[in-house]
């Protein structure tokens, strides 16, 4: 337990932004999502998933963007079932 304490201490010390250092749990968190869209602002994440959300798709935007450096992105996650779906209503949207 004290060994990821002086982890966690070590690595605030050298600011890593907590969506980078968490990134590595996403796959344990959500394994069967996957990233759809990508954009560097956050209107055009919220787009997308009012587009596929009104077409009932279920979506997750995940906020990567660290907010003292503004640096960083925004993702847009479907359920890997709906991907195919979703690409399509992206397509028929003029979604870039």
């Amino acid at each position: 337990m004290q060994d990821n304490r002086l982890i966690l201490v070590w690595k605030s010390l050298f600011y890593i932004p907590l969506s980078l250092y968490f990134s590595k749990y996403l796959t344990v968190i959500m394994p069967q999502w996957e990233k759809l869209y990508e954009s560097p602002v956050g209107y055009r994440a919220e787009m997308v998933r009012i587009a596929l959300e009104s077409n009932n798709i279920p979506t997750v935007v995940l906020n990567k963007k660290d907010s003292s450096y503004l640096f960083g992105h925004f993702e847009v996650y479907v359920y890997h079932e709906h991907v195919i779906q979703a690409l399509i209503v992206m397509e028929q949207s003029n979604i870039e």
